[in-house]
């Protein structure tokens, strides 16, 4: 193996960030002469052309990764809301039950401690009614740019496999559209 295959393992993430920035400004024929340039404004390393590409390889597959990480934060971060919610809707069923409980009770300090409750209920049902309204008039997914970047990144490393799923007329437009999904989420 030459030495030049040596050269990827020992970038630094600086480094990563020029190639990066010259891949994407600079012409696939100029590549090797920008980065060969000195490290102002290149490596000052000479790499072969089947260095370079594995060096675009290499850096396409870590965004994709470091996308699919985001992704799966996200999809956590709903994960945990919606587990929130249904903790809450059981506290909140559980409150219902014990204030019918202790309402059944002689005690008044029973009866008191069951008022209590029903007012507290009510306030909190107040404030959930109103964030439901609220909930209700914004977009249910807010798309932000980031996201609609890394969506529209993925549709581009995948566009072949994109365009010969939408092009088969064999498959139903439910099917394509699961297949894409397959393609640019797993």
């Amino acid at each position: 193996m030459s030495p030049t295959t040596y050269i990827i393992p020992k970038l630094t993430t600086e480094q990563k960030e020029l190639v990066r920035l010259v891949f994407e400004m600079e012409e696939p024929n100029l590549w090797i002469d920008r980065l060969a340039l000195l490290p102002s404004s290149g490596l000052g390393i000479r790499m072969s052309r089947a260095t370079v590409y594995r060096l675009k390889q290499q850096l396409e597959l870590e965004e994709n990764l470091s996308d699919r990480e985001s992704i799966k934060e996200q999809a956590r971060a709903v994960a945990n809301e919606e587990q929130n919610a249904t903790l809450e809707s059981a506290a909140i069923n559980l409150l219902h039950e014990k204030a019918f409980s202790l309402a059944a009770s002689k005690d008044r300090a029973d009866l008191r401690t069951a008022c209590r409750i029903v007012q507290q209920l009510a306030t909190v049902q107040k404030r959930t009614s109103k964030a439901d309204v609220a909930q209700k008039n914004e977009p249910i997914f807010e798309q932000t740019e980031a996201f609609r970047l890394k969506i529209a990144k993925l549709a581009l490393l995948h566009f072949g496999e994109i365009g010969s799923i939408r092009g088969n007329q064999t498959l139903s437009e439910d099917r394509k559209h699961r297949m894409v999904v397959e393609r640019l989420f797993s």
